[in-house]
């Protein structure tokens, strides 16, 4: 290449500091230097150009890192929300198991994590997307014969510490985000692949088993292969691909029933009525305490134990922050240029989206029972931190999102 445009595409590359652009950057540059200079020649066609130092700034700033901060806002204004509930219940004489001190331990652990996964090039995941579901299998066939059990599911136990089998979630939805995108313009065989994968992934998380996160995985699943097709991203018929879709949606149901507890007695109407606006309740209602009542009040119905601790104004702030961090993060990811940053992020909004919604519903008695805990809210460790790194995926794609094409 000549020197001159070699000496000016330095220069210009000098002051973006994402380095990984400067090669797409200086083919753009040169194909417009040489195309101009075949009237003009090189050293005008360069002067043309402008100011080295003002052209380099210029694309700094549009190729500069882009922080989502709302959704770190929203998260954090969640989290010390559940976080101050944990701090309440510990000091109840029921909640004897709730050490708060681990509880913040935890909790950052999951902000590393979310850090970690924020500032890592997420495009490296995507020809590892067999490896990360096999690596999800083995670790649940790990836990179902090495594995500790407590309370009826198996947790994998690594130097002595018991992970849950939400660790499972977070690397299948990362692994079928992969699927759908590496199946571009496959068809009907796209459905047929993706269905096969979500199946494979729904027996194991009932072998453990934890039939909430089997429960995440399909809604997951069934809304990035919907949006594929309508995107027309697989190719071919849309007809046999819709009927492929819903074929295997209804083979979900049928998995999904193993989701619901028999014999186990909710009365949060009874409480949601004896509570206040602000403040907490009576600690007896109808001759019932609410610690021996309710089951997993620090868990699955952490939100019942919320508005009984707090009042409903807290309550529906909660809801309502909710509500706001969902919207976020969907106008997020809808914003997202590369195919395949898009269907991650996508399903890491799905994937935590889905948990929200099942917990409130399961907390107002609107589904049949099944365990589901609030993400960021409920006491627990792998959930938060699984939960953290599917808010860090999100975050990291939308990072890139100025840097990446489509493709």
């Amino acid at each position: 290449m000549n020197e001159r445009i070699t000496d000016f595409l330095d220069d210009v590359c000098s002051h973006i500091k994402y380095k990984k652009i400067h090669h797409e950057i200086r083919a753009e540059l040169t194909e417009h230097i040489l195309e101009t200079a075949e009237d003009i020649g090189i050293e005008q066609a360069v002067m043309q150009m402008g100011n080295s130092f003002e052209i380099g700034e210029n694309l700094n700033q549009q190729h500069k890192p882009k922080t989502e901060w709302s959704i770190i806002g929203l998260s954090a204004v969640i989290t010390a929300i559940g976080g101050i509930a944990m701090y309440a219940s510990s000091h109840h004489q029921g909640y004897s198991y709730l050490n708060f001190s681990r509880y913040l331990v935890l909790d950052g652990i999951g902000v590393l994590a979310m850090l970690g996964i924020y500032f890592f090039d997420y495009t490296k995941l995507k020809k590892f997307s067999l490896p990360i579901y096999c690596m999800a299998m083995i670790m649940i066939g790990m836990s179902l014969i090495t594995g500790d059990e407590v309370n009826g599911r198996s947790f994998l136990s690594i130097a002595g510490i018991n992970l849950s089998s939400e660790y499972a979630i977070v690397l299948f939805v990362i692994a079928f985000a992969g699927f759908v995108e590496k199946y571009h313009g496959q068809g009907f065989y796209a459905i047929i692949k993706l269905g096969l994968w979500g199946i494979f992934s729904f027996i194991a998380m009932i072998t453990v088993p934890n039939t909430s996160g089997m429960v995440v995985l399909a809604i997951t699943y069934s809304v990035l292969a919907l949006v594929a097709v309508v995107r027309n991203d697989f190719g071919g018929s849309k007809k046999s691909q819709f009927i492929s879709l819903f074929s295997f949606g209804g083979i979900a149901p049928l998995f999904c029933v193993f989701s619901i507890i028999p014999n186990q007695q909710v009365i949060s109407d009874s409480w949601f009525a004896g509570s206040q606006w602000f403040g907490g309740m009576n600690a007896v209602v109808s001759g019932h305490e609410f610690v021996s009542s309710m089951p997993a009040m620090t868990t699955d119905y952490v939100l019942i134990n919320i508005i009984l601790i707090f009042g409903w104004a807290v309550g529906i702030t909660l809801l309502a922050t909710i509500t706001l961090f969902i919207i976020r993060i969907f106008i997020t990811s809808k914003r997202i240029k590369n195919d395949y940053g898009f269907y991650l992020s996508l399903s890491a909004c799905m994937a935590l989206s889905a948990q929200f919604m099942i917990n409130i519903l399961l907390n107002f008695n609107l589904i049949p029972l099944t365990e589901m805990s609030m993400p960021f809210v409920s006491y627990g460790g792998t959930g938060y931190i699984v939960n953290m790194v599917l808010v860090g995926t999100i975050l990291a794609v939308w990072r890139r999102n100025n840097w990446l094409p489509k493709t």
